[in-house]
């Protein structure tokens, strides 16, 4: 059964990050749409939390967010993806725990 306030602070925590992004950016940005990677399997509680979050985003920002599973690997697809993406500002991705301190130390 998932987690329900991990889920609730990793929500808080990317709705966060796209609302300092939209506010802190020049008045240009976006101007296309954007990619939201998720890094997991479809159809787990944290993905629907994550799918909403992302639509109030698209609302707010003004211009759509493709929401992409990545998944594989334990998330790494994902997270490389991100991690491979130019970076201009418009992929952006899921970073946990897991894929931000533990996966790094396998390689």
């Amino acid at each position: 059964m998932p987690d329900v306030r991990a889920n609730f602070r990793h929500a808080i925590t990317v709705l966060g990050m796209v609302l300092a992004i939209s506010g802190a950016t020049a008045q240009t940005y976006p101007n296309r749409p954007l990619a939201f990677v998720y890094p997991y399997p479809p159809g787990s509680a944290t993905e629907v939390a994550f799918r909403a979050i992302v639509q109030d985003a698209a609302k707010r920002l003004g211009q759509p967010i493709v929401f992409e599973n990545r998944s594989g690997a334990v998330g790494r697809i994902g997270f490389e993806h991100v991690l491979r993406a130019p970076a201009d500002g418009y992929t952006i991705g899921l970073l946990n725990n897991v894929l931000g301190v533990s996966l790094p130390l396998i390689d």
